[in-house]
């Protein structure tokens, strides 16, 4: 047991307090920590591979409106699931996962960040300004969105652009 306390300070703060359960949770650990290991060396068919196959096996939507570990750890993985595919540049499979990620997870800020990554490299202007707002809509002083923003109405609309800049500078 003192060796799965130990490995619990690895894991973001999420997932810290699931290490304390029982086998299983064990397990879900070991491959958290294996997926991430792989995304951190870009292996992204295995993440994807790893992510694809635990969620078709484990994962229920009714899951996803109770709090509890098992919770945690699958939207750990669809999110990991849907960054893979969208560092693989396979963009209309990142939506996908993202769009489910959102729809499970309305209040996690990353989904509509990631969302308006993804339609950006898709072209699709629109949602792609859509999805900066509901991410800056649940955290208005991050300086990540609000540069993100920026960024893509400089290339759109300049005017606009000046004003959240100066929004990020103040």
């Amino acid at each position: 047991m003192p060796t799965l306390a130990f490995s619990a300070c690895f894991l973001p703060a999420p997932l810290k307090h699931i290490c304390t359960n029982d086998m299983i949770v064990t397990t879900q650990v070991k491959l958290y920590k294996k997926v991430k290991f792989l995304f951190r060396c870009h292996a992204w068919d295995a993440v994807i591979e790893l992510c694809s196959d635990y969620l078709g096996r484990h994962w229920k939507s009714s899951d996803s409106t109770e709090f509890t570990n098992k919770n945690l750890f699958q939207r750990e993985m669809h999110l990991l699931l849907a960054r893979a595919n969208y560092y693989k540049g396979e963009y209309p499979n990142a939506a996908k996962e993202l769009n489910l990620y959102v729809m499970l997870y309305p209040k996690d800020v990353l989904g509509y960040y990631y969302l308006a990554r993804t339609h950006y490299q898709l072209q699709n202007h629109d949602k792609t300004l859509y999805y900066i707002d509901n991410s800056l809509a649940l955290d208005p002083n991050n300086p990540k969105f609000l540069l993100r923003k920026a960024l893509f109405l400089s290339r759109h609309n300049s005017r606009e652009a000046l004003n959240t800049i100066e929004e990020v500078v103040a």
